[in-house]
């Protein structure tokens, strides 16, 4: 499949699938990896004075909120092993936003 979307040879593909590679946008986009380069929608900060009160301050972005947010319902969490923290909590997001 990789062959037939890069138009790319057999043995240039097997050689990126051998190991371990890595491209920028440019390098993807020329490969054939990807149809285009997207530029990330900038964060919406939310302002923490009130307005004509003096200079507007940008507090953190709305998703940065909700994290805290959550985080703080939690409370303390005592971690052994980072690695798998973060495999757990990765797979707690898939099944809450993929099984729903």
């Amino acid at each position: 499949m990789i062959v037939s979307r890069t138009r790319q040879p057999e043995t240039v593909v097997s050689d990126w699938l051998s190991k371990d590679t890595w491209s920028n946008a440019e390098e993807a986009l020329a490969a054939g990896l990807v149809d285009e380069i997207a530029e990330p929608t900038p964060l919406r900060r939310v302002v923490e004075c009130a307005p004509g009160s003096g200079p507007e301050v940008p507090g953190p972005t709305e998703q940065e909120l909700l994290f805290q947010t959550w985080l703080t319902a939690f409370g303390p969490v005592a971690v052994g092993d980072k690695a798998a923290f973060g495999r757990e909590l990765r797979m707690g997001f898939v099944k809450k936003v993929i099984h729903g």
